[in-house]
């Protein structure tokens, strides 16, 4: 079969056949078909080796929507496109109607059957049988069913010929069952008594055919196995071409008289087959030529091809090259002329850097004459008790104190100059670390003690002798101390230790605070000059860290840190014990006894005299809110305005919006430079929330060019007044500030109409009253129209409200709904149409008697009395 179809294949090169034998196993069979189904086939052509086993996936792959043709057996379903086949029932009865031909009618016959559980083998015997049933006198005398070897059949067909001795003919389910029955049957000495039918007419060299030519079998039934109709059928099914559903295939009798002309006509059709496969060959070998040929022509084409795109962009490549010379010639003029005029600008910039650094150096010591000079006499009023009074102490304190800071900043910058100028020079000495670095964590303890900081000191060592420069050293470990303390909140922890390093042969000073740390960023960058903090813009230089940096290298040392956001940070300075590190030049340096006096300033500085501020005026009509990062500036103003005004104070931009929304007070003074939110955002933020929109500002500020004056003025601040100030013109701005707000009250103190707001107050401003007095000017009949109601509808506070309305309309809200019914009431009283209970009541009052009594308040006449005088007004 199979060769019958890849000899109907030659003429459908457009068909693709996969094979797969399963060798008589029904289970291996089934695992192929679904495998084959997975593949995508287009079509399924099946010889089902049992029929109930195969059916369940035939009806599968049927349903799945791939065609399926069963060839040689059907299954035992309706489930499948096509069938293909010889019908074994009718071989069967052929091979009784030829038997009963040769014997007359008259025979006994044994049948050897194929296993009866195979659909053939079914098919061949009933119909065998049924045929039998039309010759009376022929006898079936025994059915030999194969079992599952073959020498057990042979043991039974050779008893099975002992038992009937009087047997004429052996019908075998196959040509290959006949023809070991022949030899069995010889060796037994009755193969000649007997006449041998088989069933298939299989052609080919030992083959049923060959059999009958040679006499070993009489006779053969041709089994048509339909592999060539099984592609045609095929075809016809995947053209969608019409077909039948089930094709039957014939058979004939093959004996002595057409065995020799079949097996001759089998021969030249093998011997054909094989010359049309020899021709396909050829033809594909022709093709494989054909496309060798075809692809070295394409190959020698695109050479060609490439050969001249090739020469083409190598010619281009030439041209570009030189014209590529010419440009760099001229490029390396320009570039040689720019070098000598980079190396002159250079030098003229080298020049005019030395003369900046110069004038930087000369005017830092000129501050620090007027500095000493302002130092001398304010120390001195102060030990000689000049100052009278605890005001007149605490404001020279806070002198001495600023110039203190301002002396140490210029100290910090001279010291930064010298070691970027490489003239600041190592005057090392042998001292104990432990004790130096002591000292000096003490001289913060007050500090600590004040703001409520756990401040601890450990020392693995008793004593860790070490060369240094001592003042070198205590400013290093003032700056990170000082850093410590300035970003450590109140109730912290700082902690200072020395360890020694023996493997490394340093000794390490570590400084650890639990304060807010710094971004990855931020530390990666703390040694940078001038580099600071986005949010710390106005708490220093930014050189304390770089300055540090370079003094702890000047001793072959290191300084670094880590820090994480919200978990503190730690900074470790590492020395090299020993003095091998140091020329003998630098170790001269004397032994200090103290702590220098430029240190002191920073704890000066953190430390200023107190004394009782004055008391504020408990008649203060106005409420200011100061927010300053500076504590001794915001002191200051503090004391200053204390007298005539309410003063709230914030440390910080945060603090500062929070205190404004909640107090929202009269007027605000905020600085700029402030870490966290900053002045400008800070009035931007308040100038557009309704709640705090009509409050003035005043920014205080160090910047004091025009674009950055503009900047503050375009955030909706009122005034803007740089540093340093002069006190009597911020109290001034203060004071017309809150003038021209009184002036605004004094406008709207009588009933205004919504369309009588004017043009210059604030649009927040204006659209508030707006919809506040067409609020009240629609619900002034509702008697529960109340402070409660319109700081629900406005989204206000009840405070908010009422120093929002008494800051734009001098009144309070009730007495404005007051004003708006009692105007209303009147002119109902004029029209003379309702009763003085009616009206009361339709404008709001819930009794008359409380209506009379704030009608009578306003107007110091009552009702009544008011209609009759207007009338009598009118008829004179």
């Amino acid at each position: 079969m199979e060769r019958e179809m890849y000899r109907e294949l030659a003429f459908h090169p457009e068909l693709d056949l996969e094979v797969r034998v399963a060798y008589n196993n029904s289970e291996e069979q089934i695992e192929q078909i679904r495998e084959l189904a997975g593949m995508g086939i287009d079509l399924l052509i099946v010889s089902p080796n049992e029929s109930k086993p195969l059916t369940p996936v035939v009806e599968e792959v049927y349903r799945s929507g791939i065609p399926v043709i069963l060839i040689d057996r059907k299954t035992e379903s309706e489930q499948y496109t096509a069938y293909i086949g010889a019908d074994n029932y009718e071989i069967g009865a052929t091979a009784a109607d030829y038997i009963a031909s040769r014997f007359g009618g008259k025979a006994k016959i044994i049948e050897l059957q194929l296993g009866m559980t195979m659909t053939p083998a079914q098919g061949r015997s009933l119909g065998f049988q049924a045929a039998m049933r039309k010759f009376p006198e022929m006898e079936i005398l025994a059915q030999v069913e194969m079992p599952s070897g073959m020498e057990e059949l042979k043991a039974q067909f050779l008893d099975t010929l002992l038992q009937y001795p009087d047997a004429q003919a052996i019908f075998a389910h196959s040509d290959f069952l006949a023809e070991n029955a022949y030899r069995w049957a010889q060796e037994a000495g009755k193969a000649e008594e007997l006449f041998f039918l088989g069933v298939d007419g299989i052609p080919g060299l030992g083959k049923g055919i060959q059999a009958v030519e040679d006499g070993v079998l009489d006779a053969s039934l041709l089994y048509p196995t339909g592999g060539a109709e099984a592609i045609q059928l095929a075809l016809a099914i995947l053209n969608n071409l019409p077909f039948e559903k089930n094709n039957i295939l014939q058979t004939i009798v093959i004996n002595k008289s057409n065995a020799r002309i079949l097996h001759l006509q089998m021969k030249k059709v093998e011997s054909l087959q094989r010359s049309i496969d020899g021709q396909l060959e050829a033809i594909e070998s022709l093709n494989q030529v054909y496309l060798n040929q075809r692809a070295y022509i394409f190959i020698l084409v695109f050479s060609l091809l490439l050969a001249i795109v090739s020469g083409g962009v190598l010619l281009k490549s030439l041209k570009a090259k030189e014209e590529m010379n010419r440009n760099l010639e001229a490029k390396n003029r320009e570039i040689l002329e720019q070098q000598q005029q980079i190396v002159s600008m250079s030098e003229e910039l080298q020049v005019a850097t030395q003369a900046r650094m110069d004038f930087f150096t000369n005017i830092s010591h000129e501050f620090r004459t007027p500095l000493t000079l302002i130092l001398g006499y304010v120390e001195g009023m102060l030990a000689g008790g000049a100052a009278a009074g605890k005001a007149a102490r605490q404001d020279l304190g806070l002198v001495r104190k600023n110039a203190l800071r301002l002396l140490r900043l210029i100290n910090q910058l001279m010291d930064f100059r010298k070691t970027e100028s490489g003239k600041m020079a190592v005057r090392a000495s042998e001292n104990g670390l432990v004790a130096f670095t002591r000292e000096i964590v003490e001289a913060f303890r007050k500090m600590a003690d004040k703001r409520n900081i756990e401040l601890d000191f450990f020392a693995v060592e008793k004593e860790l002798p070490a060369w240094f420069d001592v003042n070198m050293m205590d400013k290093v470990l003032f700056n990170l101390l000082s850093n410590a303390f300035k970003f450590t909140p109140d109730g912290g922890k700082i902690q200072v230790a020395v360890v020694k390093d023996p493997i490394a042969e340093k000794a390490i000073i570590k400084v650890e605070d639990n304060g807010r740390g710094m971004s990855k960023e931020e530390a990666e960058r703390a040694f940078e000059p001038f580099y600071q903090a986005g949010d710390n813009r106005s708490r220093g230089t930014g050189l304390g860290l770089s300055l540090s940096k370079e003094l702890v290298g000047l001793h072959s040392g290191d300084i670094k840190v880590w820090s994480e956001p919200a978990k503190g940070a730690r900074f470790e300075v590492s020395l090299p014990l020993g003095a091998a590190h140091l020329s003998e030049g630098q170790k001269a340096g004397p032994k200090p006894d103290s702590i220098s006096y430029d240190e002191l300033a920073f704890l000066e500085e953190e430390e200023p005299e107190t004394g009782t501020l004055p008391m504020v005026s408990t008649d203060a009509e106005h409420h200011i809110l100061i927010v300053e990062d500076n504590d001794d500036l915001r002191s200051f103003l503090k004391r200053h305005f204390g007298n005539a005004y309410h003063i709230l104070e914030a440390a910080d931009g945060n603090t500062g919006l929070d205190m404004a929304l909640e107090e929202v007070p009269d007027l605000i003074v905020a600085d700029i430079m402030m870490p966290g939110r900053d002045g400008l955002e800070l009035a931007r933020i308040l100038k557009t929330d309704l709640r705090t929109s009509h409050i003035p500002i005043v920014l205080l500020t160090a910047q004091s060019s025009m674009d950055q004056k503009i900047q503050g003025i375009q955030t909706g601040a009122d005034a803007y007044v740089t540093k340093p100030f002069n006190l009597s013109f911020l109290s001034e701005v203060i004071k017309n500030l809150l003038q021209g707000r009184q002036a605004l009250k004094e406008r709207f103190s009588a009933i205004i109409q919504p369309g009588q707001l004017p043009s210059s107050m604030g649009s927040l401003d204006e659209q508030f009253l707006r919809k506040f007095t067409q609020y009240v000017e629609s619900h002034y009949d509702d008697q529960n129209l109340t402070v409660e109601n319109l700081s629900e509808a406005f989204g206000l506070s009840r405070v908010q409200l009422y120093r929002k309305v008494k800051a734009l309309l001098g009144e309070s809200v009730n007495d404005y709904i007051q004003q708006v019914r009692l105007r209303k009431a009147s002119r109902l009283l004029l029209e003379g149409e309702l009763t003085v209970a009616e009206i009361a009541y339709k404008v709001g009052y819930s009794s008359p008697g409380y209506f009379s009594t704030a009608f009578k308040g306003k107007y110091a006449c009552s009702p009544s009395e008011y209609r009759e005088k207007k009338s009598e007004s009118s008829a004179r």
